[in-house]
């Protein structure tokens, strides 16, 4: 059979037909489990950017970085053996819970890259927690 390989026309025995299709069906599997790891990889980022106050796709990194100093500076009062007042215990609790939503996301972008779901699996899997 004919083939158009890198611009030239090749004719290819039956068992180089057979190799060729096989490369090119792995190529295509390849493509396709990239572009799902990618999905999942993004809406994961969303869903992680939606954990944090005013959070954007633009500013998220800067939140982020503002919501562990602020939690770094909690830490910090408490080994020094200082008091935190209950409104900057309440912060700092729900710093932690933000930090363990967006470590719960990530664990589960994780499982679900490895496990082979779908984007709509997973879109799901976060719905029911809630994120």
């Amino acid at each position: 059979m004919d083939r158009l390989i890198n611009g030239e026309r090749v004719t290819l025995t039956p068992e180089e037909e057979t190799a060729f299709l096989a490369e090119s069906n792995e190529n295509e599997l390849a493509i396709a489990e990239n572009t799902r790891i990618k999905a999942i990889k993004a809406e994961a980022r969303k869903r992680i950017i939606a954990q944090i106050p005013g959070g954007t796709q633009e500013n998220y990194l800067e939140k982020e970085n503002h919501l562990h100093g602020k939690h770094s500076k909690f830490l910090a009062m408490l080994q020094r053996g200082e008091v935190l007042t209950s409104e900057l215990s309440a912060e700092m609790a729900g710093l932690e819970t933000t930090f363990d939503k967006m470590d719960d996301i990530i664990t589960m972008s994780n499982t679900a890259e490895t496990s082979g779901d779908t984007l709509i699996v997973f879109q799901a899997a976060l719905d029911l927690k809630g994120y």
